[in-house]
């Protein structure tokens, strides 16, 4: 088969009926494809709406877990609270015993130099008030240096 002049027509013809068909099978393919880009909208949707369902239950825990937070956080406020008020109350008693042995000291100089001053013995005086020998020598001695 020989290409001649009086076969060209059919050639250009025959081309063109191919080049038709390849038109119309690519129409009939992006019809097909814009209807499967509709079916992966649909698909886009339905994950769109699953990732809000995860969104709202991700909150959701979160939510709970602040809680948990909070009530922690409020725990260890009052532990805190209760330390300080504890150790405020220990200071206070610490301070009344401290005045309280002040003043229990005080009497005891008193008492000491009264005795002192009445002329008993240092022996005497360390028996009479059940102290001991030193303590009183040593009391004395402070009063002596006034």
């Amino acid at each position: 088969m020989s290409i001649t002049i009086d076969t060209m027509p059919i050639i250009c013809l025959l081309w063109i009926v191919v080049g038709v068909v390849f038109i119309i099978i690519s129409v009939i393919r992006l019809a097909n494809h814009q209807e499967s880009d509709n079916h992966y909208v649909t698909l886009n949707k339905e994950q769109g709406q699953q990732t809000n369902d995860l969104e709202e239950l991700f909150s959701y825990f979160l939510e709970e877990e602040e809680k948990k937070n909070q009530g922690f956080r409020d725990l260890l406020v009052n532990i805190l609270r209760k330390q300080t008020d504890l150790e405020a109350d220990h200071l206070q008693q610490s301070t009344k015993e401290h005045q309280k042995r002040q003043m229990t000291n005080e009497k005891l100089y008193d008492e000491i130099v009264k005795h002192y001053e009445n002329g008993e013995s240092i022996e005497m005086i360390a028996k009479n008030l059940k102290k001991g020998v030193g303590e009183v020598k040593l009391i004395l001695s402070l009063y002596n240096m006034r």
